[in-house]
């Protein structure tokens, strides 16, 4: 009969692979590798999977031994694979495929107690930096197979275009505002500003960062907005945009750091400088809606409607 094919009950989907079997829940994984989990300066997603009481566990982690797990939510993929630099990007959907160096995945029971939530734990010998890493699905989006960046990655790699994200860890970051506390909501003064623009071209400050966050803490340091009379910067949105230039309301994505505004630790820098000049930050964050330009979520979750998937509702020529 030729190729087989595979299905699940109550989905549409179509699968030319064996959909993989959930090996338990997200609480008993959790539970095995809690002990790695860094006490200080470490995040893990805390979106409550079902009541069980755990982390998500989604995006790239670096834990206390050096291993990294990683966690990935998809309701409908057959299956899903980590590729990365550190196994020489090897897939289903390599060129030259060699299955020895595939990392597959395992399916939990996470959101909703359904099996969609998506992990591996990996601790290889050699690692490069930037470790940078992807998905690859088989099944469950509009293509048959895909690769995918992560939704939850922290930062995009230079090129981001080609779906690599990187680890970040920040529990390497050594803040000094631990006395730090944010003033009642009827005393913020605030001071609305854009990253690129509010340094963009300014002769005080030198070619090299204008435009950054260093550029920002150059003008923390020289008491800019203390003269003012401001007690906190309203950040206009720093998610990663596929523009220079733009507002921020276009995001790739929600979680990564706009790189051309500087690191995820020069973004930790500012806040502390901040905060040791007596300023409280506020940040814009855009959900509702994402770039038209560069979207990898756009039909990442194939759920049998044509208005991008699971993630949306629509389009617009606004995003």
């Amino acid at each position: 009969l030729g190729d087989e094919v595979w299905a699940v009950a109550n989905r549409h989907n179509i699968y030319n692979v064996r959909p993989a079997e959930p090996q338990g829940n997200a609480k008993d994984y959790y539970r095995e590798i809690s002990h790695l989990i860094p006490e200080k300066n470490f995040h893990l997603p805390t979106t409550d999977v079902s009541g069980m009481k755990v982390p998500s566990m989604l995006g790239g982690n670096i834990l206390k031994d050096g291993s990294i797990l990683f966690g990935f939510f998809h309701p409908r993929a057959a299956r899903v694979y980590l590729v990365g630099n550190f196994n020489d990007w090897q897939c289903p959907g390599h060129p030259y495929p060699r299955e020895e160096q595939f990392i597959e995945m395992e399916l939990y029971r996470g959101f909703f107690y359904q099996p969609n939530l998506w992990l591996a734990h990996i601790n290889p010998p050699v690692l490069k930096n930037p470790i940078e890493y992807k998905f690859y699905l088989q099944g469950g989006s509009t293509e048959v197979e895909r690769y995918t960046a992560d939704p939850y990655t922290r930062l995009y790699s230079d090129d981001y275009k080609h779906r690599n994200s990187v680890i970040v860890d920040p529990s390497g970051f050594r803040w000094t505002d631990q006395d730090w506390k944010t003033p009642d909501i009827n005393s913020l003064i605030l001071y609305e500003l854009n990253i690129y623009g509010f340094t963009d071209n300014d002769p005080d400050i030198p070619d090299e960062i204008q435009g950054t966050f260093q550029g920002v803490i150059r003008r923390i340091k020289d008491g800019y907005f203390t003269k003012l009379g401001v007690n906190t910067l309203a950040l206009m949105p720093t998610a990663e945009v596929p523009t220079k230039r733009g507002l921020g309301y276009e995001p790739c994505t929600f979680m990564a750091i706009e790189k051309d505004f500087g690191t995820p630790d020069e973004f930790r820098e500012m806040v502390d400088e901040a905060h040791r000049h007596g300023l409280a930050v506020l940040t814009d964050q855009v959900y509702n809606h994402t770039s038209n330009d560069f979207n990898p979520l756009w039909n990442l979750i194939d759920d049998g409607t044509q208005d991008g998937g699971f993630y949306f509702s629509g389009s617009t020529m606004w995003g």
